[in-house]
């Protein structure tokens, strides 16, 4: 009886010698970004900087997007939090988010314009200058005609 303690009492002690395991735990709240090429599709897997509001010592973390374009991180302090994103072939995006009280105020930057807007612009644009100049060109004709 006294070897069933004696390994009972030498198991748990070795358990608990060598367990070291990790538990998690799901989290509210945070700050990110989501970062996308002008067409749209998402900047996937693009390595991020984090920078603490006046820390200047280095990254405060560091990562990379998901395959959606997205970045999240939690903030220990209130401030502007700039966030450097770089796909690694020349593309890059740099934004500021203000967290205030722990939670996101905004994050600074332009949106991005879907491309049939730009299309669209960019049409109008075209039929603006054409009907200009169809203006002036019969006023001309007009005009050279009324001096005849």
């Amino acid at each position: 009886m006294k070897l069933f303690y004696a390994v009972l009492l030498l198991s748990f002690l070795a358990a608990g010698l060598c367990a070291h395991g990790v538990s998690g735990r799901a989290i509210s709240g945070g700050a990110g970004l989501e970062a996308l090429y002008a067409d749209g599709e998402p900047l996937s897997f693009g390595e991020v900087k984090v920078y603490a509001p006046g820390d200047a010592a280095g990254p405060f973390q560091r990562g990379y997007t998901d395959r959606n374009g997205r970045f999240l991180f939690s903030p220990d302090s209130d401030g502007r939090w700039r966030l450097e994103i770089n796909d690694g072939m020349g593309h890059g995006l740099v934004r500021e988010v203000l967290v205030k009280k722990g939670a996101v105020i905004s994050s600074g930057g332009p949106a991005v314009i879907p491309v049939p807007v730009k299309l669209l612009s960019g049409l109008g644009v075209i039929a603006l200058l054409s009907g200009l100049w169809l203006h002036l060109a019969a006023r001309r004709r007009l005009k050279a005609a009324g001096k005849a």
